[in-house]
């Protein structure tokens, strides 16, 4: 449980920062909900490169610089995924 919980408040951390969706569960994780839920994204980093020609604009990538900076810098996260085209997430 500790470790959901600490993953919970890291999220509420991120998303404080428009880094990361809001938790919308409104139970606390413990022995019967061992989870958390947040806002739902539309699609995966590789849904908008399929649907790109496998090509970001130079928003695009500049805005997926620029959280992973700010998730190192302002909240000492380092993101270490390598399906990072699966979990990186958008609306």
């Amino acid at each position: 449980m500790a470790r959901i919980r600490a993953e919970m408040e890291l999220q509420v951390k991120a998303a404080s920062l428009n880094l990361a969706p809001k938790i919308t569960s409104n139970w606390n994780p413990n022995g019967s909900h061992r989870c958390f839920a947040m806002e739902r994204m539309n699609k995966t980093l590789e849904d908008v490169l399929t649907a790109q020609d496998n090509t970001l604009t130079v928003k695009q990538a500049k805005r997926i610089l620029n959280i992973y900076i700010s998730l190192g810098r302002d909240l000492s996260i380092i993101h270490n995924d390598p399906n990072i085209t699966r979990n990186l997430m958008t609306n």
